[in-house]
């Protein structure tokens, strides 16, 4: 299990690296004998057109989840004086259903892709309920071992051209 420490001394080296890939948070990772399955599969989010990812992982000694999110090239760890007032920033980013639905809301349209999909809907209530759903599911579905490479379930886009325009877009496992 992961220790605060150890991610803390993670967050700092990615921030100091010059490459923000997803090969590089690898190497990070293991120089600091991090195992990157342990941080769980990230949800993908979007503020004003720009996308994050958010992580949620238990860590030693700690009764809640660590909340770690990657926003601008930039790694922030809550509860870390250098995270202060980022988190309240992207509080309406950060939705975390109480009681997701069971089921996956119909879509208005869906299309498929390879490690994801992605569901449509008219409501916006209707689309967030498909964000918790999401969430849940992809959770458990990365617990069994699924990847999901750089795709976000749980991520929401409001689309604004082609098909799907006026829809909110949802990422879905």
């Amino acid at each position: 299990m992961l220790t605060r420490s150890k991610v803390v001394r993670f967050v700092k080296k990615r921030n100091k690296s010059d490459f923000s890939t997803n090969l590089q948070f690898q190497s990070d990772a293991s120089d600091l004998g991090i195992v990157v399955k342990d941080f769980g599969t990230p949800r993908r989010f979007s503020i004003d057109g720009f996308s994050g990812y958010e992580w949620r992982f238990p860590v030693k000694g700690e009764d809640e989840p660590a909340v770690m999110v990657e926003f601008g090239r930039t790694l922030w760890l809550k509860g870390e004086p250098e995270a202060a007032g980022q988190f309240e920033l992207m509080a309406r980013a950060a939705y975390r259903p109480d009681k997701p639905p069971a089921d996956l809301p119909k879509p208005d349209a869906r299309r498929s892709g390879i490690k994801v999909a992605w569901a449509y809907y008219k409501s916006e209530a209707t689309a967030q309920e498909a964000v918790a759903w999401a969430i849940v599911e992809a959770e458990r579905r990365s617990a069994q071992g699924y990847d999901f490479g750089y795709q976000g379930p749980g991520s929401m886009n409001l689309m604004h051209q082609g098909d799907y325009a006026g829809m909110f877009e949802v990422c879905i496992p």
